[in-house]
């Protein structure tokens, strides 16, 4: 082992580019970048990964608002020196408030550079609205919203109008239109409020295979007819003892339910938990 030179021994590097890609895949942005001081190979190595995660999370953080700042300089770097190539896959998740106009440039960064898969997930304040670029992106095919609102993005619309999106999930946003005529795969996934509005959906996807939902009281309308639906999986009030409701809070959740299933009456396979089997 001694006679071996530092190249043998750095099997790393003499990895393919793809390989080293699907390892980096899996980090976080923030050490990927720190790569750079590894090596004359890996100085700028980072600069073409086709895939981002960033991630804020202030719990422990008792300079909040200078991490936050922080955390925001290394992703603004992080794109002005990244090259131009194409991104695969972006992930942006922070925990704590981020102002609208960031939020905007993170989006439109990642619409620029033909982002095919985007995960957001962040607090965003009331003036945000999401930039049409998003909904009418070309290259976009998975979109994962978790919106941490103050009201849960109550009365927030959302209008998924992107050509080539395939696959959907959105957390805590009650009210929205989607127009996808691509959507195969669809989630909506809530907290256990049974108080809050009723989440009004109303989908136009001729070819949606797959609907799951988790939360209190859908109540989903379809602008076309679901024929080529194959599984549908509707999970109520999880973990909220459904004992505990009102008489009228019940037949409010039986009756958006049963519209619910009748839009999709075309399912193969249904699955129903078992406060939407008493409720049923």
């Amino acid at each position: 082992m001694n006679d071996m030179s530092s190249e043998e021994v750095d099997r790393i590097s003499s990895l393919p580019e793809d390989v080293l890609h699907h390892i980096f895949s899996f980090l976080n942005t923030k050490h990927t970048v720190q790569t750079c001081v590894l090596s004359k190979r890996w100085r700028y190595f980072w600069t073409s990964l086709p895939f981002l995660n960033f991630v804020f999370d202030p719990r422990g953080y008792y300079w909040l608002s200078k991490k936050l700042r922080s955390f925001q300089r290394f992703v603004t770097s992080v794109f002005f020196f990244r090259n131009d190539s194409n991104l695969q896959r972006l992930t942006f998740s922070c925990k704590s408030s981020v102002e609208s106009s960031f939020l905007n440039m993170v989006i439109h960064y990642a619409v620029s550079h033909n982002v095919q898969e985007l995960t957001i997930k962040a607090c965003a304040d009331r003036s945000f609205e999401w930039p049409p670029c998003l909904l009418t992106c070309q290259s976009l095919k998975t979109l994962h919203v978790d919106a941490f609102y103050g009201s849960k993005g109550s009365g927030m619309e959302i209008i998924a109008n992107c050509p080539n999106l395939e696959n959907l999930v959105l957390v805590n946003i009650t009210d929205f239109n989607i127009s996808a005529p691509k959507l195969r795969n669809l989630e909506i996934l809530s907290d256990p409020n049974p108080y809050q509005a009723d989440a009004k959906i109303v989908v136009s996807t001729p070819k949606l295979t797959s609907f799951k939902y988790e939360g209190c009281n859908p109540l989903l309308g379809s602008l076309e007819d679901l024929s080529c639906l194959e599984k549908v999986h509707i999970a109520l009030l999880p973990g909220f003892p459904y004992c505990d409701l009102q008489d009228e809070e019940k037949l409010s959740i039986a009756l958006n339910l049963f519209t619910t299933l009748s839009v999709l009456r075309n399912a193969k396979s249904l699955t129903l938990s078992l406060v939407a089997i008493k409720v049923w």
